[in-house]
């Protein structure tokens, strides 16, 4: 009987290994399609458009939180995240006479050019810095839009896109020894930033020396340079306080920068986003942010006294309006002298003055 239950298992187990070897396993079922989505996709990583931002003020610099950063966050913001704009301030990615053509050659996307950079190759837009020419940062920048429209952005900056401009605080005299009167400018070595600040300088008697803003340090440093024309706040921007010791009131100038774009980037981008560009392009954007700039430089001329009277400096001083006087009449023959250089050039050169004239009669 054992014998039977053994044979029959026997049996069994050899029949369910043949039916196990010859039947074929099935498939696994295919996993069932995704349903197709109702919406875009969103954008990643490919879809960022980046863009690099070159100047020469560095990054401790007032301006770059106020104006620079303020500008391109509010870029970004407007795109929804698909702009990223990387900042490459104190000239880390392009130096300040080359900034023109870095952008020209794609090395940067954005860029400040300053007129007197390199000098001469702006002749036009150096009028920015004629003396006595406006009487505040609002004037200046409104009336430099409608002279740079008129005259230059298709001229001498044709290859490359405006899009705002920066106009900086009134400028002034920082030296090592105080300067009161015309006598005590005469002789001096100043940093010049092109030709129109060379004429100013020769005109009061000065020596101008022909440098880039970064530069101004070593220069004084040296001994190369006694003084130089700047705001109150790039004193502390490009660390001058330990090295000059008075500031001087003394002319009424204010220099004009132009931010412009890669024409090639920008006609490359998607149409709403050259929207966005446009939207925060223009005379107006560019007045909020330099008149928002100078309210800044306003308290950093209070601090810049405060620290003067800390260390027992000279400080600052604002010539007395009969001196002041004296220093008009020394700067007259500037505007002619730049007209008729605009003049040898064939640029018109007198015309844009007398625009400019009625401009800041109109924005007054």
């Amino acid at each position: 009987m054992k014998r039977i239950i053994i044979i029959a298992l026997a049996v069994l187990m050899i029949g369910g290994l043949l039916i196990s070897g010859c039947t074929k396993s099935e498939p696994a079922p295919e996993p069932e399609p995704a349903p197709a989505s109702s919406s875009e996709p969103e954008s990643g990583p490919a879809d960022m458009i980046e863009l690099k931002f070159s100047y020469h003020m560095p990054p401790q610099a007032a301006i770059v939180p106020v104006y620079f950063q303020a500008w391109a966050d509010k870029i970004e913001e407007e795109s929804g995240g698909r702009v990223k704009i990387t900042h490459y301030a104190g000239s880390t990615l392009v130096k300040l006479p080359d900034q023109y053509s870095g952008l020209k050659s794609g090395l940067s996307d954005i860029a400040i050019i300053g007129p007197g950079q390199p000098p001469g190759q702006f002749p036009l837009s150096e009028i920015h810095m004629l003396p006595y020419l406006f009487p505040s940062v609002e004037v200046a920048c409104r009336s430099m839009w409608d002279l740079h429209e008129k005259y230059t952005f298709d001229t001498e900056l044709k290859d490359v896109k405006p899009l705002t401009l920066w106009t900086s605080p009134n400028l002034l005299l920082h030296s090592k020894e105080q300067v009161k009167t015309l006598g005590d400018i005469k002789g001096i070595k100043l940093r010049s930033g092109g030709e129109t600040d060379s004429y100013i300088q020769s005109a009061l008697g000065a020596v101008p020396v022909e440098m880039a803003t970064g530069d101004t340090y070593t220069a004084l440093q040296k001994g190369l340079i006694d003084g130089v024309f700047l705001s109150a706040d790039a004193i502390f921007a490009f660390h001058l306080q330990d090295i000059i010791k008075a500031h001087t009131d003394c002319i009424s100038t204010y220099a004009t920068y132009i931010v412009a774009m890669n024409p090639k980037v920008y006609e490359q981008l998607p149409a709403d986003i050259k929207e966005v560009i446009d939207n925060n392009s223009g005379q107006d954007v560019s007045t909020y942010y330099s008149v928002t700039y100078d309210k800044h430089n306003q308290e950093a001329l209070e601090k810049l006294k405060g620290f003067d009277a800390k260390v027992g400096n000279p400080g600052y001083y604002c010539l007395p309006a009969e001196e002041a006087a004296g220093w008009k009449t020394a700067l007259k023959p500037v505007w002619d002298k730049w007209t008729n250089d605009m003049k040898a050039k064939n640029l018109p050169g007198a015309e844009m003055l007398e625009d400019a004239q009625k401009l800041a009669d109109k924005y007054k």
